[in-house]
């Protein structure tokens, strides 16, 4: 049962089934009604041709009419095959004085026929249902006017009687509907064999309709199924771009694509992060084991622990770095802002950097806007000082970096441009990457770990700006961030 609760092709099957039932059982029923309603209306039609003679009968016979052209007594001969021999649908007839007393019966006349109760003031005789009988309760005919001259047209072709509103006698013209009932029976065994086989033919071609639509759902299933396995490469075939099904397996493989690429980078982050903290841990642990294998000198030792405090600094900067982009990831990055003066920001990190610059032989180029932003003035310094320590570390003696803040369209603009040996065309995409770096080698750039681009897209865009980097190689390159105005 549970398959049929949890397949998506049963489903369909079921709905298609229920409908196609639900149509052929509503049919059924309309067409046994109208058939009924048809046979009642061709008997009723038998019924109300004889009713005719016997009301004649009766005012003839009772006293209502003094002579007819029909009737010497009894029912005309030619008319008597109106009720003939017994069969299934044999018609019958039976009259009443007013005191109940049966008067006349035909020889088929059921047993418990019994005279009607009610008063019939119809000018024609009116219809009943009694158990399996049709009925037509009849009154005599009174007189009219003269009968047309013609005494050989039949009693339904004028009017010189009507029926009596007042008879002394009553009377009943029948038949048995058995005959009705059983070729409604016949008609609803045909009905009920025609919509089974119907039914088994729409099922049968419905499920192998479902066949090309359920295909795509299985190879999605199969392909989703094996991606969990860990083959990240694999992906949906697709036959059908434009169709529901080929838009969710182009969906379904930008997502897949998408998180092998974080997978990767996951793997990659986990393999250069365990690199980067390897080598420091080596250092102290060698600075560590050197100091306990023999006595040293007090300048030795200082000397040791300088080498592990510098070590252990660029662990700590390494970690906190990592955390950072940890809370970025998570979304749970701080976002306490206040409105900082970028350029007086821009001016004190310039300062701060001035000394690295020198060594390097760089020569730092200043040109500002007054521009305020909400930001944290931590995390701005932080972008400002990872920006300027690129463009200083990766130049070229003599070189030189300008810096330019400027206000653009509500945004404030922060240019930082060097003159150093640019990025070349491959390595361009990546280096907002964790951990790469140019060259794609872990010892590239002393001093950095690769983290610093990554940190400052992170926290641009956890302020709603954005960082653009253009780069040519052997010429340069140049950092662009824009950060909404306060």
């Amino acid at each position: 049962m549970n398959i049929f609760c949890r397949s998506i092709r049963w489903k369909l099957q079921l709905w298609h089934g229920l409908v196609l039932l639900t149509v052929l059982v509503l049919f059924g029923f309309a067409a046994q009604w109208l058939v009924w309603k048809n046979t009642l209306k061709r008997i009723d039609a038998e019924l109300s041709l004889r009713a005719s003679f016997i009301g004649a009968k009766m005012a003839f016979q009772y006293g209502l009419l003094i002579e007819s052209p029909f009737f010497e007594g009894n029912i005309p001969p030619e008319q008597r095959s109106l009720f003939g021999q017994p069969n299934p649908e044999s018609f019958y007839y039976a009259i009443w004085s007013v005191d109940g007393t049966l008067l006349e019966a035909s020889e088929h006349a059921p047993s418990d026929l019994t005279r009607p109760t009610a008063t019939v003031h119809a000018d024609s005789p009116a219809p009943r249902t009694r158990e399996v009988y049709r009925e037509f309760i009849v009154k005599p005919l009174r007189p009219g006017p003269p009968p047309p001259p013609d005494p050989t047209m039949v009693l339904s072709d004028f009017s010189p009687l009507e029926f009596s509103t007042s008879p002394d006698v009553i009377g009943v013209v029948g038949c048995s509907l058995d005959a009705a009932h059983e070729e409604l029976r016949q008609l609803t065994l045909g009905f009920t064999a025609a919509g089974g086989f119907m039914l088994c033919a729409g099922l049968t071609i419905g499920w192998m309709l479902t066949d090309p639509v359920i295909a795509p759902v299985n190879e999605i299933r199969k392909v989703a199924i094996q991606v969990a396995n860990g083959n990240m490469a694999e992906r949906i075939p697709i036959s059908e771009q434009d169709s529901e099904m080929g838009e969710l397996a182009s969906v379904l493989n930008d997502t897949f694509t998408r998180l092998k690429s974080a997978f990767d980078r996951q793997a990659r982050f986990t393999a250069d992060a365990s690199h980067e903290l390897r080598t420091p841990i080596f250092i102290v642990l060698s600075q560590a084991q050197s100091a306990l294998m023999q006595e040293r000198s007090s300048a030795e030792y200082r000397r040791g622990f300088e080498i592990t405090q510098t070590v252990a600094k660029q662990m700590w900067t390494l970690v906190d770095s990592l955390l950072l982009l940890a809370r970025q990831d998570a979304g749970e990055l701080s976002q306490s802002v206040e409105v900082c003066q970028l350029e007086t920001i821009l001016t004190e990190v310039m300062s701060l950097m001035e000394p690295l610059a020198q060594s390097k032989q760089v020569t730092l180029h200043l040109q500002w806007e007054s521009a305020a932003v909400l930001a944290g003035p931590h995390h701005l310094k932080q972008i400002l000082t990872n920006l300027l320590s690129n463009a200083i570390d990766y130049n070229q003696p003599g070189g030189d970096v300008r810096v330019s803040l400027c206000v653009s369209e509500k945004m404030a603009v922060l240019i930082v441009e060097d003159s150093g040996s640019g990025i070349s065309a491959t390595d361009l995409p990546h280096i907002f990457e964790r951990f790469y770096r140019a060259d794609n080698t872990p010892s590239a750039g002393e001093g950095h770990s690769g983290l610093g681009l990554a940190i400052c897209r992170a926290l641009v865009e956890t302020y709603g700006g954005t960082i653009e980097v253009e780069s040519t190689q052997g010429f340069g390159t140049k950092f662009t961030v824009k950060l909404p105005l306060a």
